[in-house]
């Protein structure tokens, strides 16, 4: 059975009329206590977001290598650096350039740290170098020769005859 409310305890001693006048009273308040908007609750505070993660990026293919015709007119010494990539590998190349660029850095560090030069002017000296390797022609990028005539095994040699250790102490 449905509970009584007070306008329904009111009515019973009422005429009919009354009664439907109360009735009709409590549908009303009742439809107006549902139709009433609730106080919308306070949004909740912003969560922190969450640290994005470093998702690794899907790997572009490689452009095509530089036509070799403007990679061996880029300097001087282009050609003599395309003969290497073809007869010794361009990875082994690339190591020994690698090799060569690092000593020199060592070299321009440690003059500066002899003649107390400051370390602007030892990064411009730096900046120069590499600017003056690619315009005379050692930076060209290749692409076209692989492990060239002499394979892998002159990585092997590169490794066993200790050039990889080279430093400038």
């Amino acid at each position: 059975m449905a509970p009584i409310d007070e306008t329904q305890q009111q009515a019973e001693g009422l005429s009919k009329s009354a009664k439907r006048r109360a009735a009709k009273k409590a549908r009303d308040s009742a439809a107006a206590e549902a139709a009433a908007p609730e106080p919308a609750p306070a949004p909740p505070a912003p969560e922190p977001k969450a640290k994005a993660k470093g998702k690794a990026a899907p790997k572009k293919a490689k452009p095509p290598p530089q036509p070799m015709g403007e990679q061996i007119t880029t300097g001087l010494f282009a050609p003599a650096v395309f003969a290497g990539y073809f007869l010794l590998g361009e990875r082994f190349v690339d190591r020994v350039r690698g090799k060569g660029i690092g000593l020199h850095s060592q070299v321009i560090n440690l003059f500066c740290g002899t003649f107390a030069i400051p370390s602007k002017k030892r990064q411009g000296f730096i900046k120069t170098a590499k600017k003056t390797g690619h315009d005379l022609g050692f930076l060209i990028p290749g692409g076209y020769f692989g492990d060239g005539l002499a394979g892998p095994g002159m990585l092997d040699w590169y490794k066993s005859s200790g050039i990889d250790r080279w430093s400038i102490s």
